[in-house]
């Protein structure tokens, strides 16, 4: 009924308050679609008239939280330096040709603009001999190195920050464990053996008909092999060499890899595999990566 009374009331035609009687979005009245069946509103662009239907992400953990709603000094920081601490911390590097000239041209405000594509790059599991390691290779660290490591990089950032963040993750980020699963299973093989190579596999049996959040030990699983036909590789580092592998944005750890402070407990994203959520059909179609991501964008008056 609340979503009826807030499409009916004239007075909340300038307000994001008319909710999607399926998946509780928050909607402005003029993105209705067609007109009201017995009074309330129908939205497409949230969940596709129920078709898509997710389970909700949980809330950030409380320390990260806290950060995120505080007033405080250094939660004003975070805000101003999120996007670096993310990448301070992020398991993946980001893969871009950023054009910078058109910040040069004397125009107002700061434009990110790229040529080409926008990708997630996998490094080796180990630094080359004297080079300092980074992203996931910090997993693999003693924690009080690692975060000597990433304030060296990022001096300008808070350490108690920096210290509470790497903390949450090597808590609650299920892939922390895996990279030092990895690790030692490539620190097993003959260290002549330079073509072993471990892979995240994404394992079948989730529901197709509804994205169910399964547990991290039911999704991917490390395999030593030579490499061939897995999505995405974590190589041992020949001596002198350092190759970096791109992640396809089908992978669910696509994702969660980078955006760690968007995903701190390593929930996982689009794959090929979903489904629509259609009872009546037999076999509902496949839900799109377009479809997915407006689900999760839209803001719910339930949800943090």
């Amino acid at each position: 009924m609340a979503a009826r009374r807030a499409y009916e009331e004239p007075h909340n035609l300038g307000r994001m308050d008319v909710v999607c009687i399926h998946c509780g979005a928050l909607h402005w009245r003029d993105e209705a679609t067609g007109k009201p069946k017995d009074g309330f509103p129908a939205f497409g662009s949230c969940c596709n008239h129920g078709k898509v239907a997710l389970l909700e992400l949980p809330e950030p953990p409380p320390q990260l939280k806290q950060l995120l709603v505080a007033a405080d000094t250094q939660a004003t920081e975070f805000h101003s330096h999120i996007t670096q601490y993310n990448a301070a911390l992020a398991f993946t590097s980001l893969g871009v040709n950023n054009d910078k000239a058109i910040n040069q041209q004397g125009q107002s405000g700061w434009v990110f603009q790229i040529q080409g594509y926008l990708y997630h790059l996998s490094g080796a599991l180990t630094a080359p001999e004297g080079r300092a390691p980074s992203y996931s290779q910090l997993y693999i660290f003693d924690p009080a190195i690692a975060f000597r490591q990433r304030m060296h990089r990022n001096s300008d950032l808070r350490g108690d920050t920096m210290q509470t963040l790497q903390d949450m993750l090597l808590q609650l980020h299920p892939y922390t464990a895996k990279y030092r699963q990895a690790y030692e299973i490539l620190a097993d093989q003959d260290a002549e053996i330079q073509d072993v190579a471990v892979h995240l596999r994404v394992m079948s049996g989730q529901d197709k008909h509804r994205y169910n959040l399964p547990t991290a030990d039911k999704v991917a699983f490390v395999l030593p092999g030579n490499g061939e036909g897995g999505l995405d590789g974590c190589p041992r580092v020949p001596e002198g060499w350092a190759p970096l592998s791109r992640i396809s944005d089908r992978h669910p750890t696509y994702a969660t890899l980078y955006y760690v402070l968007l995903f701190p407990r390593g929930e996982h994203g689009w794959y090929e595999d979903l489904r629509l959520n259609d009872p009546s059909r037999a076999n509902p179609g496949r839900l799109t990566q377009s479809r997915y991501y407006a689900y999760r964008i839209f803001p719910r008056a339930t949800k943090f």
